[in-house]
Order: C-alpha cells, then structure tokens, then sequence
C-alpha cells in the first residue's frame, strides 16, 4: 500500500513538472517522451502482478523481474525529462527511448519466461514431496492402533529415502500405496495383525516397484 503511495505521488509530481515545464504548448516529441514516460509508469504499477504467481518462492528470476522493471522506470524518466529540457537533442531521442523500452522489454519476457519454468517445477516438485510424506504420515497413524511396529518403521525409512522427483510412468504405484493405506486407516480395528502386515508389506513392495522404475528413467 505504502509502495503504491509513493508511485502516485512520483507520478503526480513528473505531471505537474511537465505541464509547468511545458506551459500547456507541448510539440510532437515532448508527447512522445510523455508517452513513454506514462508507459514506464504504467510497468512500476504493474510490477507486483509480474510475480504474484511466485510470490512466496526466492529466486532470481524473481528478483530480476523487480529490479529490471525499476532500473526501466528509472532510466525512462531520467531520459525523458532530458529531452524535455534540451530540446535540441531530441533527434536521439525517438532512437534512444525505443532502445531502452526494447531491451526491457526482452529482458522481461525472457526473465517471465523463467520465472514461469521455475514456478511450475516448484510446484510439481512440492506435489512429489506431499506423496511421501503422506505415506509417512498414514504409517504413523497406524502405529498407534497395531502392536508390531517394525514393519511401519521400514515402510517410514524407505519412503524417507525415496526418489522426490516422480512421473507419469509411476502414478499407478503411488495410487495404490495411498489407497492401502487409506484402506487400512479406515479397517484398522477389524483387521488382524497378520491382514495388517501383509498390507503394509504389499505397499513396501509397491515403493519398490516405484523406486525401481524412475532410477532407470534416470
């Protein structure tokens, strides 16, 4: 709220400069610099919305997004209000301005590109994670209903150690983890301790299976 302030007054202040500098008679090339200027404006408010899809992630791309889009704003303004109080140079300025709104403008694409990539492996990698740690979390729930805990504890310690990084190839082992062990949670106190670990080694063999088939996807 502050930063968004602060851009209003920035942008009040350059308008009442203009219109005082410029007395109200402005020629072609003074427009075109207050075009430019307005569109260097318009990308400072627009910053937050170029990461808001990673918010929460620290990277670069992130980072650079921010940072390239003020250094923009920044060189615009300053390269505008030149031209605007020396006129005489303003056969760069159509060549210049273009220039510098170009190489930003690559600069961001590429860097939202990126950013894009980035967000999407972040997620798919948190949706790997959240696999293992159910089956964790299933086994040690079960833990508390059965008297041999040993089995469960296999099953915790070769999920721990278990590739994060899954496929398509694999979904159909991980669905049938999950669904034995949902399937046990809800059985639990009418099955027998026998039923049990032939369950939770049915599953251990599935993590196997699972295992086995991305290290040779690797």
């Amino acid at each position: 709220m502050v930063s968004l302030i602060i851009k209003f007054i920035l942008l009040a202040i350059f308008n009442i400069s203009f219109y005082s500098i410029t007395k109200a008679s402005c020629t072609l090339s003074m427009w075109i610099t207050y075009g430019f200027i307005h569109f260097a404006f318009l990308m400072f408010f627009l910053e937050p919305l170029f990461v808001r899809n990673s918010k929460n992630s620290e990277h670069v791309a992130i980072e650079s997004a921010t940072l390239v889009t003020i250094i923009y704003f920044f060189v615009t303004l300053s390269v505008g209000i030149f031209f605007l109080l020396n006129p005489l140079f303003v056969i760069y300025q159509y060549s210049i301005e273009a220039f510098v709104t170009g190489i930003y403008l690559i600069i961001l694409i590429v860097t939202l590109v990126i950013n894009s990539k980035i967000a999407a492996n972040e997620k798919e990698i948190l949706s790997d994670k959240q696999f293992l740690n159910n089956i964790f979390v299933k086994a040690e729930f079960i833990k508390t209903k059965v008297a041999d805990k040993k089995t469960l504890i296999t099953l915790q310690e070769q999920a721990k150690y278990s590739p994060i990084k899954s496929s398509e190839s694999v979904k159909n082992y991980e669905n049938e983890i999950i669904k034995t062990l949902d399937d046990l949670t809800l059985c639990i106190e009418t099955l027998q301790e026998e039923e049990i670990v032939t369950k939770i080694n049915s599953c251990k063999n599935l993590l196997d299976q699972r295992n086995l088939m991305l290290k040779k996807n690797l």
